[in-house]
C-alpha cells in the first residue's frame, strides 16, 4: 500500500495546482527545495557584461608606464612599416600600380605612427604629472613635519617635473593641429593638458603651504 501510494505520488501531473514543499528553501517552478541557508554563491558575472567589455580605454589600466612602452613599440612598428613600404616602391622594376600602393600604404602607416606618437606625449605629460603631484606631497608632508629642506628639495624637483610636463605636453599639442585636430589626436592633446595643468596647480599649492622657502625658480 505504501509503495502504490509513492507511485501514484510520482506520476502526480506538474500542474498549476501540484505544488510539493520539500521544507523551507528556494521556491522553484511551483516546488521549494532546499534550505533558506544553504543557498549557492552567486554566479560570476561575465567578463562581456558592462561597459569594460568594448575594449576602449583598458590599455589605460596597466598604468602609465606600461603605456608608455606600449605606444613606443606600436610607434615603432608603424614607422618602420612605413619605412618598408615606402622603400619597397621605389625599388626598379616593379609597375607603376605596386610603386602607388606602397607609397599609400606607406603614407598610412606613417599617419598613424605620428598619431600614435601624440598618445605617446601625451602618457609621457602624465607620468611627469603624477611625479609632480607625489614629490609635491612629499614636500607637504615633510614641511607638516618641520623638515624644511626636505620640504624645499622636493618642492623643486616637483617644479623639475612640471615643467618637463609642460615639454612633453606641446608637442602632443602641435601633432594635434598637424593632423587637422582629428578627434583621437585631440583626445591625447587634451590628455596632455589635462596632465599640465594637474602639476601646475600642485606646484602652486605647495609653494604656498611652504611660503617663502619655496624658491623653485
Amino acid at each position: 500500500m505504501a509503495m502504490a501510494q509513492r507511485v501514484a505520488e510520482k506520476l502526480e501531473p506538474s500542474g498549476p495546482t501540484a505544488q510539493h514543499n520539500h521544507g523551507a528553501g528556494i521556491f522553484i517552478a511551483g516546488d521549494v527545495f532546499g534550505d533558506v541557508h544553504n543557498n549557492a554563491p552567486p554566479q560570476k558575472r561575465s567578463t562581456e557584461e558592462g561597459p569594460a567589455a568594448s575594449g576602449v580605454g583598458d590599455h589605460e589600466d596597466d598604468g602609465p608606464f606600461a603605456a608608455l612602452v606600449g605606444y613606443t613599440m606600436l610607434i615603432v612598428m608603424l614607422i618602420g612599416s612605413a619605412s618598408y613600404g615606402m622603400g619597397a616602391s621605389f625599388l626598379p622594376g616593379l609597375p607603376i600600380g605596386q610603386r602607388i600602393v606602397g607609397v599609400l600604404v606607406g603614407v598610412t602607416f606613417a599617419f598613424g605612427g605620428v598619431v600614435a606618437l601624440a598618445f605617446w606625449f601625451a602618457t609621457l605629460a602624465e607620468v611627469c604629472a603624477t611625479g609632480a603631484a607625489n614629490t609635491a606631497g612629499f614636500a607637504r608632508d615633510s614641511w607638516a613635519q618641520n623638515r624644511t629642506r626636505a620640504a624645499t628639495v622636493n618642492l623643486r624637483l616637483a617644479a623639475v617635473l612640471a615643467r618637463a610636463t609642460h615639454c612633453a605636453a606641446v608637442p602632443a599639442g602641435f601633432i594635434a593641429a598637424l593632423v587637422g585636430f582629428l578627434p583621437v589626436a585631440k583626445r591625447g592633446a587634451d590628455r596632455a593638458n589635462v596632465a599640465l595643468r594637474d602639476a601646475e596647480t600642485e606646484v602652486a599649492e605647495t609653494r604656498g603651504v611652504l611660503g617663502g622657502h619655496a624658491n623653485t625658480t
